[in-house]
């Protein structure tokens, strides 16, 4: 069950036990989520992490009057507001279905029951880690030092898809550019 969850997982464990695998299932419950709902509201005490099995979400905050897209998320990889989920805390930015979604959800407390319990489920904690700091840092690199059109051709190069699945504003905001430069590049690049 869920191969592209034990998949993703396994690649930054190594294998999993059967038996253990089932048990980890155990803690994750399915949910569904219309377009447009928020999965995650501004200021929301945030207990669940999730997995997405169908759907698109965008994370955002609000800074004077404008939202400010800091990612998206879709099938198969992990979604959520991470940093409010570890220390469950309000969260300071929103996570939205920008089309119907399925996902899987766990809570805190089972998290930290699974990270007592299982060594792999540690190392999934660090590389996921790892991987969450690395594309942060990597976005933080392509929005202060390089064009805007540096930064609509690499995301053009790293997720074609999301041009297709995105709108048109959310991914301006993404790349820190106006729609309308956004307007203007798509116009003028072509991969």
């Amino acid at each position: 069950m869920y191969p592209h969850l034990r998949n993703k997982i396994e690649a930054w464990t190594g294998p999993v036990p059967n038996p253990e695998w089932e048990d980890f299932l155990t803690h994750w419950e399915p949910v569904s989520f219309e377009e447009n709902v928020f999965i995650t509201q501004f200021g929301q005490q945030e207990l669940y992490f999730y997995w997405v099995i169908e759907g698109l979400q965008r994370a955002f905050f609000v800074h004077e009057g404008n939202e400010i897209c800091i990612g998206f998320t879709y099938y198969p990889d992990f979604s959520g507001v991470y940093d409010a989920f570890l220390e469950k805390s309000p969260a300071n930015f929103a996570l939205q279905c920008l089309s119907a979604s399925q996902l899987l959800r766990l809570h805190v407390d089972s998290y930290h029951r699974l990270l007592d319990r299982y060594t792999w489920v540690e190392r999934l904690y660090r590389r996921f880690n790892e991987q969450m700091f690395l594309a942060k840092a990597r976005h933080e690199i392509a929005v202060f030092t390089y064009s805007a059109e540096e930064r609509y051709r690499r995301l053009l190069r790293a997720a074609p898809h999301l041009f297709q699945l995105v709108p048109q504003k959310h991914l301006a905001s993404y790349l820190s550019m106006t729609p309308e430069t956004f307007s203007r590049l798509r116009n003028r690049v072509r991969d």
